[in-house]
């Protein structure tokens, strides 16, 4: 599935998930801009409220050379500190390895693993991300774009027991 990003927006699960995996597989086409920019929305409680557009819920960060940040929107919160300056409007908590992605054209992987308000989240096999104290620490699950053209090959979620 290949998806334009306009108008920016994201795509709904319209089940509610707590404990669970995700495996996405997507893309940046080989010509994308410097400045593509999606995620995957975890978590999402609540329609839009940040600027009109965003849910509360977690973003783990597709963005071109970002991939595997965290993003807090609407609210939401985690335990660990954030990496972003304090009173910034964006609420961010850097990935923790050099970027693991895959040069532009070639797909990326991205696994997440929900359990108990405990968010980890691997790109291409590299853990970049864990945090804990999730809230909300369920919802629906989404997929962001913002204005940039993204490839989707595999969504695949499995509830935990």
């Amino acid at each position: 599935m290949t998806v334009v990003g306009k108008p920016v927006g994201y795509l709904l699960t319209s089940g509610t998930y707590a404990n669970y995996t995700l495996h996405v597989e997507w893309r940046w086409p080989a010509n994308a801009a410097k400045s593509s920019n999606g995620g995957i929305l975890v978590h999402i409680s609540t329609g839009p409220i940040d600027r009109g557009t965003w849910p509360c819920c977690i973003q783990v960060q597709t963005k071109l050379q970002r991939a595997g940040d965290l993003i807090l929107m609407g609210g939401a919160t985690f335990a660990e500190p954030l990496s972003s300056a304090p009173g910034a409007q964006t609420l961010q908590l850097d990935r923790r390895q050099p970027s693991s992605e895959r040069p532009l054209g070639e797909w990326n992987v991205c696994d997440v693993v929900c359990r108990d308000g405990t968010l980890e989240c691997t790109v291409n096999g590299v853990k970049q991300n864990r945090v804990t104290g999730c809230k909300p620490a369920s919802g629906k699950i989404g997929l962001q774009l913002e204005g940039t053209p993204w490839e989707l090959r595999s969504f695949q979620l499995q509830p935990l027991p």
